[in-house]
């Protein structure tokens, strides 16, 4: 058995390969590396996301908190308003009731 001659399109062949194969290689890394970036990246986002979920919870707590106390404070105020009416309505009878008295003494 003789040893056996490559063919004339063996060379070229395996030449193509090497053309294809370093630049799919290149991309394949850099989707790698694209996709270690974009992990970080996406890290980064829920990061955030969690920073922008406890500063909206807290806001949200100071604002029931502020909530309540106006609620409180108008409470307060609608009772105030409320006894004044009551007092109002008193010394307007008391006052109707001294005008009908008046007009029955003549």
């Amino acid at each position: 058995m003789g040893e056996r001659q490559p063919a004339a399109g063996e060379n070229t062949t395996m030449n193509e390969v090497i053309a294809v194969a370093i630049p799919t290689f290149a991309v394949i890394l850099a989707a790698l590396w694209n996709r270690q970036e974009l992990n970080a990246f996406r890290s980064e986002v829920r990061g955030e996301i969690m920073v922008l979920r406890t500063e909206t919870n807290r806001l949200a707590a100071e604002l029931r908190g502020e909530i309540t106390v106006l609620r409180s404070d108008l409470g307060a105020r609608l009772d105030r308003i409320e006894a004044d009416l009551r007092r109002f309505y008193m010394d307007l009878g008391r006052h109707e009731a001294d005008i009908q008295n008046l007009k029955d003494r003549k």
